[in-house]
């Protein structure tokens, strides 16, 4: 059961910085996620494009 139901946007760049080490935000990307985690905010992150 989920006791925050608390939502936070996740922008691709986050992922991107994520899963690539030499990203100069990849340090700081990975500390948010787990305080996000850690708050069990629930992350959407969406493939739609609005331009």
């Amino acid at each position: 059961m989920m006791i925050n139901s608390q939502k936070v946007f996740v922008d691709t760049s986050a992922w991107i910085a994520l899963i690539n080490s030499s990203n100069n935000l990849a340090a700081k990307a990975k500390q948010i996620l787990v305080r996000l985690n850690q708050q069990q905010v629930i992350l959407v992150t969406t493939e739609f494009l609005h331009c």
